[in-house]
């Protein structure tokens, strides 16, 4: 297994304009976080076959209150971009090509993350809230995707 994540960054914070997010068209090493994936599936399949990938979505870590909350899935990043928006297409990805991919959407500590850090800062400030993260992420480790979010993704 490798399991790597996606970021915030990846979409633009700051100063950072994020990289374009890409779509089904997208190939291997574009310059978009779709072709990213592609990317190192083609070098996991060359490398070794028997590899599964699960990749992470951008995490709810968000500080300011235009952009946590409510707002968590949805507020727009500097490539224009929500966090829901790329978890829809890496949904699609997944399906297409066989590997795992884990959102925060269904975690309802997403919509509250930003009262578990301290001044700003993007990390838990207490072990439960990791462990709570954690267990959600090992209890979605597995090939089910979710129908409506591919489904959604095609509107």
């Amino acid at each position: 297994y490798v399991l790597t994540q996606y970021n915030r960054p990846d979409l633009g914070t700051g100063a950072n304009p994020g990289f374009p997010l890409g779509d089904l068209s997208s190939t291997a090493g574009d310059g978009t976080i779709v072709g990213a994936v592609l990317d190192l599936l083609a070098y996991m399949r060359t490398s070794n076959g028997t590899a599964t990938l699960i990749l992470v979505g951008a995490p709810p870590s968000a500080q300011t209150d235009s952009m946590a909350y409510d707002k968590v899935f949805t507020a727009k990043y500097n490539n224009g971009v929500s966090i829901g928006e790329a978890d829809l297409m890496m949904h699609r990805l997944a399906v297409r090509e066989h590997f795992i991919f884990i959102d925060w959407e269904d975690l309802n500590l997403s919509y509250y993350y930003k009262d578990y850090c301290d001044n700003g800062n993007v990390h838990p400030n207490t072990d439960s809230v990791c462990r709570v993260m954690g267990l959600y992420l090992a209890r979605n480790c597995n090939y089910t995707t979710s129908l409506a979010k591919v489904l959604q993704a095609d509107s």
